[in-house]
Parts: structure tokens; sequence; C-alpha cells
């Protein structure tokens, strides 16, 4: 006995979606590396009906009806109906919040492939018709949670306590929500994350490093001792990830950015780069590299995509360029403190320290580096009188000289 019409409509409320019919669907038809898997493993057909591809003898088509449910699955993690999410007042206008009908939302977040109208009307029409929102609209999604904790976080530092803020009242205390994270918990959200995302990897004996550093015309370093870390007692500058007092070791993994991160336009000194190579593997947190963000449709990676939104925001900021104006023994400050972190108290999930951080140049978009190092951890190569745990050689030969203004690149001997 065929089922009500009623019945059918309540099937279709409970679900979710309409069913379109007898199509099937091929990955080239979408732009989004997750829709294509689940194409993909759920092939049954030769023949797609959305942009005529034909393969005889290979499924490369899956059924619409599937695909929808999967993605529907993924635009629900995002979007939920606006009548179970926002209150609605005829006297305001309607929903107190802002709003989007089926269409807008299938465009802005289904990356249906060009020249598919088609398959991009039947995904809308599979919609019930009637507005959606964000879910969860009046609260912080977990990426925002993230973002704002961050932003709260640079403030407290920069502008009310700098050395407490971990253990200092938190004045505001009665106006955060759950969802809100405080600023002596910064750290320890930052940490869980990069252990989450599996930031952690190894930078290889014999890999290179480079670095520069600004001298007097009259000047030819040529030793280790003169392009590692300043002594303590010259360790007089505040740098992105440093204070004043605290040296370590800042390189870039090729030679243009080393030059661009260290010249100083303003000067007429020389400028001289060393190439280091890595004489103990050294463990770092690379903020260079991220991974890419998750698909919304990628089911697997739910719980990591707002992670990984927050951790890319904060690489941009970890590496923005900061004019040397002054201000910056302020706005380093974040970045200096999150360091500390990494270098004294964070370990991954296997116990292990932390030897660095690598981070984006902002000058050439290559990769940067600041290494826990002093200048005991680098020596010249053949030199048997070095400490042992000396972490850098610099090998002979492996010296170039550039004048920032009056002269070409040149050598000279090492």
């Amino acid at each position: 006995m065929m089922g009500s019409a009623k019945d059918w409509e309540d099937e279709q409320r409970e679900r979710g979606y309409c069913y379109v019919g007898d199509k099937c669907v091929c990955a080239d038809c979408f732009n989004d590396y997750a829709i294509e898997k689940f194409i993909d493993g759920a092939a049954a057909e030769f023949f797609c009906d959305y942009c005529g591809r034909d393969e005889p003898g290979r499924r490369i088509a899956a059924p619409i009806d599937d695909v929808l449910g999967f993605i529907i699955a993924g635009l629900r993690t995002q979007y939920g109906e606006a009548d179970e999410e926002l209150p609605y007042e005829f006297a305001e206008g309607g929903y107190q919040g802002r709003v989007l009908d089926s269409r807008d939302m299938v465009e802005a977040k289904v990356p249906v492939a060009e020249g598919r109208e088609g398959l991009l009307e039947d995904i809308v029409r599979s919609l019930p018709d009637r507005p959606w929102c964000q879910r969860d609209y009046w609260g912080l999604r977990p990426e925002e949670s993230l973002g704002w904790g961050w932003t709260e976080f640079c403030r407290t530092v920069k502008h009310e306590t700098r050395y407490l803020f971990t253990v200092a009242p938190d004045r505001d205390q009665a106006y955060r929500g759950p969802e809100e994270i405080r600023p002596a918990d910064m750290l320890g959200h930052l940490g869980t994350l990069v252990s989450d995302t599996e930031l952690l990897r190894e930078v290889a004996v014999g890999e290179c490093i480079f670095r520069a550093r600004v001298h007097e015309r009259a000047e030819r370093p040529q030793k280790a001792s003169e392009f590692g870390p300043p002594p303590v007692e010259h360790a007089r500058v505040s740098n992105r990830m440093s204070p004043a007092g605290i040296p370590m070791f800042y390189g870039a993994f090729d030679e243009t950015t080393a030059k661009e991160e260290t010249r100083d336009l303003e000067a007429c000194n020389i400028l001289s780069v060393a190439r280091f190579e890595v004489a103990v593997s050294l463990r770092v947190l690379d903020l260079s590299k991220l991974p890419d963000i998750p698909s919304i449709f990628d089911q697997d990676k739910t719980t990591v995509r707002p992670g990984l939104l927050f951790l890319h925001q904060f690489a941009r900021d970890i590496a923005k360029c900061v004019k040397k104006d002054g201000r910056e023994h302020i706005e380093y400050v974040p970045t200096q403190v999150v360091t500390e972190f990494f270098r004294r108290v964070f370990t991954g999930p296997s116990g292990q320290s932390v030897d660095g951080i690598l981070y984006t140049s902002s000058k050439t978009g290559a990769g940067c580096c600041v290494l826990f190092l002093d200048e005991k951890d680098v020596r010249d190569e053949g030199d048997d009188d070095a400490e042992s745990r000396a972490r850098l050689v610099l090998p002979r030969g492996a010296i170039a000289t550039y004048g920032l203004k009056w002269a070409p690149q040149q050598q000279h001997p090492a």
C-alpha cells in the first residue's frame, strides 16, 4: 500500500532534502576534494548526467541523491534553519539576525564546477524553501573563540599585565561566557592545537640555514661566533620573538630572505650572510607550512577544521611586519611571550621539548626561523674545541659579503 502525500513530505523533512531523481554526477562537476572523494567511492554509473562525461568500462558517477545527502550533512555543520536558530519579531522586521536563502547558501558554500548550472539548480531545489543562518547564532564558533582569546591575550600582555597575566585576577571574569578563552588560558590552548594538528617537525642534520648581520664597512666577520647569537651583554635589541637581554638565533632557509629580513635601508653599512649547516637535528614548531584548511564536507576533519582556521590567522599575525618606530617594544610582546612558552613550558605528545619556531617572512613569503640557541651552540667547521652540544656548524667558505647601497654583491676569502 502506497504511503500518503503527508508521509512522503514527513520523510523528506526528516531527511532534510528532497530527492532529485534518477541522475548521476561525476567528481569533475565539483571543485572540492571531499565531495570528489565521496563520488569516487560511491560511483555506480559510467555516464554523468550533468557534464556528459562518458567512460565505458569505468564507473565515474554517483547517484545525485546520495551526493546530496553528503553535501547537506556538510552544510549543516555550518548552517541551521532560521526558524530553529533565531527569534522572529514582526514589529522588528522579521528574523533577529542575518539570514540567507537556499540559493545564497549553496552558491557561497558548494563549489560547483563552472558551466554546471543544471547541477546547481538541482541542489538548490532539493533544499527546503526556508531561510538559513549560522548554526549556534548567538554563540562563538570554536575558531571565533580562539580568535577572540588571542585578541584578548595580546591586549592584556601589551597594555595590562605583562609578567603575571597567568595569575593576575581577571577583571572581566564576570562578563565572560563559557566559550570565551581567558588570556591566562590562551597559551595552553595554543599548545593543545599544536599537538592536535601535528605541527612539530625535524630540521635534519645537514640542512642549511642562512643568517645575516649588518656591520661596519671595515669589518670582515669570518667566524661562527661573529654570526651566531650575541652574548647576553650585547643582546640589547627587542626582536620579533625575543626581548632585549635574551639572545636567540634568527635565520632563514634561503639567502635572499636572510638579507631582506636583516637589511636596514637607512644604513650605509655592509650586510654579510653566512650559511650554517645543522649539526644536530632540531625539533621545531612549524608555522610556515600549515596544513590546508579542511573542506566543510570533510567529515573526518570536522574537529580539526576550527583550529586550523585559527592557526592560519595566528601564523599571519606572528609574521606580520612591524615598523621599527619604537612601538616594536610593545607590538612584539605577544610573540615574545608565545615564544617563551614554547621554549620553556611546552612539550610535545611524546614529552619532547622544542628547539625553535619556523614562521613566514613578511618580506619574501619564504621560511624563517628563530632557534633557541646561544653563542655556545654554534661553531666553525673543524673546531674540535667547541662544546659537544653545538647545534650549528659554519663551513669554511660559506660567507658572502654584500653592499647595502654602494657596492654590488661580492665574495671575499674565508
